[in-house]
């Protein structure tokens, strides 16, 4: 004899689809439960690196001192008594930082910097001006700016009041051109006379059409480099540095003629997060 038609199977089904339900709640609150917390555990590690990965610019400005590694002897045998000379630099430098090794930071900085390279040099010789003979001394300071990209590696350790740092990396100058000044003595054994050098130094070959070429003109425009150095910053407020600089590249292409800078450097840092 049939009874109620459906009722236990209604209820079986209702029950079964109630239990998967809160089974589908279930899962979904874990998962979502999990997810938050991957989430919050991936913005902790992002905001982690975002606080270890500080990144600073460094306006600065240096005192410099160039030579050259040229032969006191020219090409023509002409005795040459080189010395240092000085000039300036200004640029910016970008610090960011990329993590811990050991109890020290690590970091990349490129800059961009105007600079003056160059150096002096006394030369004595003899030479004839229509029939006069002369001894001569020139003295010469040749001053050349660059604009310079260097992009250092630099590894920090210390406190907040003194870090101490190292840094060493490739550069590339391009020469913008600069002056050459200095003075001509001329003495015949009666008299001595004296003029000034004054000369425009520019980059290329020199005109063929020009009877007497008053500027002087270098092959390389392009300065390619490695600099070194050391420094420290003080209290995040001023950082102090010295560094070297050893060009590959000869200013002419028939001798030796690489930069050798020094720069003394004062800088700003500025936090950017």
């Amino acid at each position: 004899m049939p009874g109620k038609p459906g009722i236990f199977v209604f209820l079986h089904v209702h029950v079964e689809t109630v239990t998967l339900e809160n089974m589908a709640r279930t899962y979904a609150e874990k998962k979502s439960n999990n997810m938050s917390k991957k989430f919050l555990t991936f913005v902790f590690v992002i905001g982690t690196l975002t606080v270890t990965q500080a990144q600073t610019i460094i306006p600065k400005a240096a005192f410099v001192v160039s030579s050259t590694n040229a032969s006191p002897k020219d090409e023509f045998g002409t005795e040459n008594e080189l010395s240092s000379g000085t000039g300036f630099a200004i640029g910016i430098g970008y610090n960011y930082q990329l993590g811990a090794i050991g109890k020290g930071m690590f970091s990349v900085q490129p800059e961009l910097s105007f600079i003056q390279k160059g150096f002096k040099a006394t030369t004595k010789g003899e030479m004839n001006i229509g029939e006069a003979y002369y001894n001569y001394t020139a003295d010469q300071h040749y001053k050349i700016n660059y604009l310079e990209l260097p992009v250092m590696a630099k590894i920090e350790f210390g406190s907040p009041t003194a870090r101490f740092s190292f840094l060493a990396g490739p550069s590339i100058g391009f020469g913008l051109g600069g002056k050459l000044k200095g003075t001509l003595t001329l003495d015949d054994g009666y008299d001595t006379f004296k003029d000034d050098i004054d000369a425009d130094i520019k980059f290329g070959d020199a005109p063929e059409n020009q009877e007497e070429v008053e500027d002087v003109y270098f092959d390389n425009r392009l300065d390619f480099g490695l600099q070194v150095g050391a420094g420290v910053t003080l209290y995040n407020k001023v950082a102090i540095e010295v560094r070297y600089g050893l060009g590959f590249t000869n200013l002419s292409d028939d001798e030796d003629t690489a930069n050798r800078v020094l720069q003394f450097t004062v800088g700003i840092p500025i936090q950017l997060r």
